[in-house]
């Protein structure tokens, strides 16, 4: 930062305090450092002005007001251009840069940072260039361009070693771990974490150690290890509060409560959240109480406290739509809509869902979108409108295979991006120790072949692996989430193959359409969970008085279809009222106190139509005349 040549010293004073509490209140610093522009711009000292105004801006940037950050910082780079401060320039592009990347302006963000670049270079400041470095490797990071980032973070390094600048190389290693941790190389993340702890020494450099750690937890929740990543969150916590760093602090326990909501210790993670919740709010940091909100909401939901729920994700969105983050917008809606849902509002839930879904498809979220989907096909189901569901279940499988092949090739194209850097450093390395004897050499070439050799026997395995999930998926699409049976469309596929073989083999086949009676006033009276435990349960019963060669699966809502092959119509009538008392009469208040449960069915084997769907619809036509005549009955008419 270049030096203020402010003569005003209450001025000077101002900015030193500001800077001072930074870390620990952006407000109060950020009022502190517009009181010195003032007394600054009073003075009409050129330099303090232009100094104060990038402070200002580096503040604005830390508080989340990005737009406001890029006016500070534009008008700080106009007023160092009229002085011969070049450093101020540098500076002013650096902090651009990072406030139109926080607005997404990628293009912006990378002409300043290669300006950046360009004027340290001229002015022969190594410090500067290092950091300009690894700011443009962070863009390529944020565009997913690994090896792109891996490279500027490389160089970024060999500037701070070159220098033994110690915070530089930390900064540098931490970045080399980020990217090799999306790269799923955790063993190699974790090294590079390591050494960026032993160059951020806890007394030197105790806030950046403590960004060090949330990394490595980082990691250790990529691998599915909460535990590991609550020690080393726990760890970082205590830091930030020695070092009185609020916004640290903050973010440490919306860490720990996220890590304890992913592991279902609700106590805890509401906690800690609430906890950070008096800090963001006390520091006026929008992010933040944004994702407290989303975790706030996501605890309620579980806990069954939907209209608390409800209140905190609606909070939520209403912060990240103003942050303009688009995507905690989509999955702020995801969890609104599902709420929603549950409530039984079922307008408010379609239209939440489906605004996630158009602003998913904007900004290309194909997991989100794939969950919306299934989401939306589960709310066309319970609301009757069977041609929407289909609609949308199509839709979110077909996302699912889109997202199974984009994560096959990602990962294929991680390992060959490994196979590409490992030869790079290997080539670099042979080039420095040219004057090795050639043995050597080949010995280093020979231990690379066989890494090579068995990385491809990891891809085959890989391949495998992938496969047999592929078949797993195939298997899931026939079943449904919540009673395991078969869903309509596989019942459907084989109603019309059985059909077929009827006819032509001249054999019986019944069809039953079977329906909860007053299932809604379940719901009602007992909750949906309740409804949902009675699903479970009718379907156990079900599965578990039919035959293995039997057909029986969920048909939509509370209602469920039998096909029974080699069974005419009067046998069918005989096992069907033998299920219907035994529903009837099921310990149904061991689940509820009050509850009780009957079921009316509706029997078809008439074989002489065009095809399978006029047994379905006489079995249905039939259902409706139990329900009709009073219900807990079974109507078979020959």
């Amino acid at each position: 930062m270049p030096i203020a040549s402010c003569n005003d010293e209450g001025a000077q004073a101002l900015t030193e305090r500001a800077r001072e509490l930074r870390q620990q209140d952006p407000p109060a610093a950020l009022a502190l450092a517009e009181q010195a522009l003032a007394r600054a711009r009073a003075q009409d000292d050129a330099a303090a002005v232009a100094a104060g105004l990038l402070l200002c801006a580096e503040l604005h940037h830390d508080l989340s007001d990005y737009d406001r950050g890029c006016e500070r910082a534009a008008e700080a780079l106009e007023r160092f251009g009229r002085l011969p401060d070049l450093a101020g320039r540098i500076d002013s592009h650096e902090v651009l840069g990072k406030c139109h990347e926080k607005l997404g302006r990628g293009r912006e963000a990378l002409a300043h940072h290669q300006a950046s670049l360009e004027q340290a270079q001229a002015l022969g400041d190594a410090g500067r260039t290092g950091k300009a470095l690894l700011s443009l490797g962070i863009l390529r990071y944020d565009e997913s361009d690994f090896a792109g980032a891996i490279a500027f973070y490389r160089e970024s390094l060999e500037f701070a070693r070159a220098r033994q600048d110690a915070h530089g190389q930390g900064r540098a290693l931490g970045c080399l771990g980020n990217a090799y941790e999306r790269m799923g190389e955790y063993a190699r993340s974790l090294e590079h974490h390591r050494q960026c702890l032993q160059q951020f020494d806890e007394q030197r450099f105790p806030r950046e150690r403590s960004f060090a750690l949330n990394n490595i937890a980082n990691v250790y929740i990529a691998l599915g290890e909460q535990r590991q990543a609550l020690a080393f969150h726990a760890q970082s916590l205590q830091l930030k509060r020695r070092l009185q760093d609020r916004w640290g602090e903050g973010t440490s326990l919306q860490n720990l409560g996220f890590c304890h909501l992913h592991l279902g210790e609700l106590e805890q993670a509401q906690q800690y959240l609430q906890e950070s919740l008096a800090i963001v709010e006390a520091i006026s940091d929008r992010e933040g109480l944004c994702m407290i909100r989303q975790g706030l909401g996501q605890i309620a939901a579980q806990r069954g406290d939907l209209d608390t729920a409800a209140q905190s994700l609606q909070a939520a969105l209403q912060l990240c739509t103003g942050l303009g983050d688009r995507y905690n917008e989509v999955f702020t809606r995801l969890c609104l809509g599902q709420v929603r849902r549950r409530q039984g509002r079922t307008d408010e839930a379609f239209d939440e869902l489906r605004q996630a879904l158009r602003l998913s498809d904007d900004i290309g979220t194909r997991r989100l979108a794939q969950k919306l989907h299934d989401e939306l096909a589960g709310l066309c189901e319970q609301t009757g409108d069977a041609a929407g569901a289909l609609t949308h279940l199509r839709e979110a499988y077909r996302l699912e295979r889109e997202v199974f092949s984009e994560d096959l090739e990602r990962k294929l194209q991680h390992l060959r991006l490994h196979f590409e850097l490992e030869r790079s450093e290997k080539e670099k390395e042979l080039h420095r120790l040219r004057h090795v004897e050639l043995a050597q050499a080949n010995q280093d070439l020979r231990r690379s072949n066989e890494q090579l050799a068995q990385a491809n026997q990891q891809k085959e395995t890989l391949l495998r692996t992938l496969e047999k999930q592929k078949r797993q998926l195939q298997r899931q699409s026939t079943r449904d989430a919540l009673t395991g049976l078969h869903n309509r469309r596989h019942f459907d596929r084989e109603l019309a193959r059985a059909f077929r073989a009827a006819r032509r083999y001249a054999h019986p086949l019944s069809v039953v359409v079977c329906d909860i009676d007053d299932f809604k006033k379940i719901n009602d009276r007992f909750s949906h969970q309740t409804g949902d435990e009675v699903l479970k349960a009718v379907a156990r019963l079900l599965v578990r008085h039919s035959r293995k060669t039997d057909v029986v699966a969920r048909y939509g809502g509370e209602e469920f279809a039998l096909l029974l092959t080699n069974t005419p119509g009067a046998r069918a009538f005989a096992v069907c009222e033998k299920i219907r008392r035994l529903i009837a009469g099921h310990p149904w208040a061991e689940l509820h106190p009050g509850l009780q449960v009957t079921l009316s069915m509706g029997i078809s084997d008439d074989l002489s139509g065009a095809d399978h769907d006029g047994v379905v619809a006489q079995a249905d036509k039939r259902l409706y005349r139990a329900k009709h005549n009073g219900k807990n009955q079974v109507v078979f008419e020959q």
